[in-house]
């Protein structure tokens, strides 16, 4: 979009604009899923080394949340090409 001309040709601009908008629908929410992941396996690292009842049962809950959300967000994926 910042390419020189790249707003000369309104529609040719728009429908960059909208396929930019629909892999972002399906980039983003991976981005946010890899980031809970990487969280989850460093406080998994951080049990290991100093067992906590309690974060480890947040952690449980994270992961059956992840394990919920997983099939969604592969469906959504799918069905976006």
């Amino acid at each position: 979009m910042s390419q020189p001309g790249f707003w000369d040709d309104h529609e040719r601009a728009q429908t960059v604009i909208q396929e930019v908008k629909k892999l972002r629908e399906t980039v983003e929410p991976l981005e946010r899923l890899e980031a809970r992941v990487r969280s989850l396996r460093e406080l998994e690292e951080l049990l290991e080394i100093e067992p906590d009842p309690s974060m480890q049962a947040e952690v449980d809950r994270e992961l059956d949340e992840l394990d919920e959300e997983l099939p969604t967000f592969e469906l959504r994926a799918m069905l976006n090409g």
